[in-house]
């Protein structure tokens, strides 16, 4: 009997022995090992990013959507498991909202329970392609001129600014000044054009140089009148009057007057002289620098013909087809904003180039016109 008691004893403890394995056993394995969510936060990556991207997770992989500019080479993920859980990369355990990691290749995130380890394959894909937006008109837009793109340095945003027209009103104000009007003109053609003009080669304008020459002409004359009155002068002259009683009264005068004392005369000759020595000398300077304006206007103008033959010949085009393959790039998200905005910045620079070569031909024809 003893023994049938010992017996019974031992086959109930091994029972609920194990009874109780089993219990720990279903306890251990019921946490499963799972990543319940994924992203990157701007919160977690204020120098990198500026909005938040949410993985979109399945069983074994998790997708990230973001820009092809974003820097991914050191993005901190944020993420939630299952408790107890432990997540490793490459065997170093990863704090959510801390841990950095290179995202510029697929990162395997190993999600463990002590016992069951899955593995989850995290990858950064470029974004699908931006959709294009029509700003609305502005209000007020006689008060801007040309847009400037910038890209701001604190959180890599975009935005457009706007500079005053003060160039503008400046430009329109001297030109109804020019034309002495009290009213402001607009031009009826604003369109860019070119004011051609032939090159003569240092040939001076014959009215400015007649006009220049005319005024030293005109000091040696008065030498000249200064230096006859040291001559005798003869003067003859008719009268005709009626004295009544007495009419149709005659008389013919003839006088002769010589110079006496001549020192007051030598002054005013010698005063003369000075002044059409004077003159014949600020003649010479004005045609010569009429001749040198003529010659430095030549050379703006040759300058200026070459500039606007490689513009019109290569860097317009260069211009455009920067332009169309910036737009492209974006469009296609092949191209960060930054990129985008010194690429279309250089594009514009371009052709303001050219429009300010125009200007200065212009200018220089029109001022070469009037001294040829």
């Amino acid at each position: 009997m003893k023994d049938l008691f010992w017996m019974a004893v031992i086959v109930l403890f091994a029972a609920f022995s194990s009874c109780s394995d089993d219990k720990n056993d279903g306890t251990d394995e019921g946490v499963e090992a799972k990543l319940l969510t994924f992203g990157f936060y701007a919160e977690d990556n204020s120098s990198i990013l500026s909005d938040d991207y949410i993985a979109t997770l399945s069983s074994t992989t998790a997708k990230v959507t973001m820009p092809a500019f974003i820097d991914k080479s050191a993005l901190v993920a944020r993420f939630t498991t299952n408790d107890g859980n432990i997540v490793l990369v490459d065997g170093v355990t990863q704090v959510s909202g801390a841990t950095a990691n290179d995202f510029t290749a697929p990162v395997d995130y190993i999600v463990s329970n002590g016992k069951q380890n899955v593995k989850y394959t995290i990858t950064v894909a470029k974004s699908s392609n931006m959709a294009w937006v029509r700003m609305p008109d502005f209000t007020a837009t006689s008060v801007f001129s040309g847009s400037v793109l910038k890209i701001n340095p604190v959180d890599q945003v975009p935005y457009l600014g706007f500079k005053l027209k003060e160039e503008e009103k400046m430009a329109l104000a001297g030109f109804q000044w020019s034309c002495y009007s009290n009213d402001p003109i607009v031009p009826a053609d604003s369109t860019l054009s070119l004011f051609y003009t032939g090159i003569l080669d240092g040939n001076l304008s014959g009215a400015h140089t007649a006009y220049f020459q005319s005024q030293a002409d005109e000091a040696k004359a008065m030498l000249r009148v200064e230096q006859s009155h040291f001559f005798p002068e003869i003067s003859v002259g008719y009268t005709r009057q009626d004295i009544l009683p007495l009419k149709n009264l005659n008389a013919w005068m003839i006088g002769v007057s010589f110079p006496i004392y001549f020192l007051p005369q030598k002054s005013k000759v010698k005063q003369a002289r000075l002044t059409a020595t004077s003159a014949q000398i600020q003649a010479d300077a004005n045609i010569r620098e009429l001749r040198n304006k003529t010659l430095e206007l030549e050379a703006s103008l040759r300058r200026n013909n070459e500039s606007l033959r490689y513009y019109t010949s290569s860097a317009l085009k260069e211009a455009d087809e920067l332009t169309k393959a910036a737009n492209l790039q974006l469009q296609q998200s092949e191209t960060g904003i930054a990129e985008y905005i010194q690429s279309i910045t250089t594009a514009r620079e371009i052709r303001r180039g050219y429009i300010e070569t125009v200007y200065q031909y212009n200018i220089a024809a029109l001022e070469y016109e009037l001294f040829k």
